[in-house]
């Protein structure tokens, strides 16, 4: 009775396969190899990597969120309308192994945000939060408040104003609205250059307390909601959430000024002379 190799050519064949099964299985194991080291060498290099101090204004879902994004912190102010909006810009704008958010700032008299917020707290990737103005009776500040104590992470309700040091060169206060309006304004100060953030529904009118932030024209102002800046103001550079028509763009008040589409976002430097910004990135208004 014939064995199960009855000539030559089938040991030849088997050999061949056995050949090609160890190269396919020898460059399977290099390339296992050169994974894992790739991983250990990023694992050992990412935290070196010094983070850029940068201002970061995204379109989350028709509103802006603004992250500032320092040597040795993440502060958010703004988290969109549903739970993914800052997240996908976080993630779009941040390194994987960095996108812990230090402190998100979200108003307290509109309930807006607050989905935002909670799905950021849902990812894990926020340390505290803080709320600007005391939030009303819609059933997400609830969920919010459980989210965040089974989370473990803080949540403080802030009313009037409060002042910040950053670091040595970097301060940041938030203000009431000037006769008790609703909204907040929040000025970022980096080495002597003013960020101003508006969040009001009604910009034209916005004032901070001069308490606490003296009225005066800004290098870069951002109105969170609308096309619209503060009477009076003339800041450098304005930006805002793009409108539907391009007509409702404000006629004047600052020489340059952008437009942020939804899901869409614009990445400036935060240098120690200024803010440095891609041109492309900006319109220039004809005088």
């Amino acid at each position: 009775m014939p064995g199960p190799f009855n000539n030559s050519t089938d040991l030849s064949l088997i050999a061949g396969r056995l050949r090609r099964w160890s190269s396919l299985y020898s460059a399977n194991i290099l390339l296992c190899l050169g994974a894992i080291v790739a991983g250990v060498l990023l694992a050992v290099t990412a935290p070196s990597i010094e983070r850029g101090e940068r201002l970061i204004v995204g379109n989350a879902g028709g509103t802006l969120a603004v992250v500032f994004e320092l040597a040795d912190s993440r502060i958010l102010v703004g988290a969109g309308a549903s739970r993914s909006h800052s997240a996908d810009l976080i993630g779009r704008t941040t390194r994987p192994w960095d996108r812990e958010i230090d402190l998100l700032i979200i108003p307290g008299w509109d309930d807006h945000h607050a989905a935002g917020a909670l799905g950021l707290l849902e990812r894990e990737s926020v340390s505290s939060v803080a709320v600007a103005g005391l939030p009303g009776d819609s059933p997400i500040w609830t969920l919010l408040e459980r989210e965040s104590q089974e989370s473990n992470v803080p949540i403080r309700y802030l009313d009037g104003s409060h002042f910040l040091e950053l670091n040595d060169s970097t301060t940041l206060t938030l203000a009431a609205l000037a006769r008790s309006a609703d909204g907040a304004w929040l000025r970022l100060d980096h080495h002597g250059t003013r960020i101003d953030v508006v969040d009001a529904p009604d910009v034209t009118s916005a004032r901070p307390d001069p308490r606490t932030l003296p009225p005066r024209n800004d290098h870069l102002l951002i109105n969170t909601r609308g096309q619209q800046l503060p009477s009076g103001a003339e800041p450098k550079l304005s930006l805002m959430p793009a409108p539907f028509w391009q007509s409702d763009f404000p006629g004047d008040g600052s020489p340059y000024w952008a437009g942020i589409r939804r899901n869409e976002h614009i990445v400036l430097d935060l240098a120690e002379d200024g803010i440095r910004v891609d041109l492309d990135e900006v319109d220039v208004r004809d005088d």
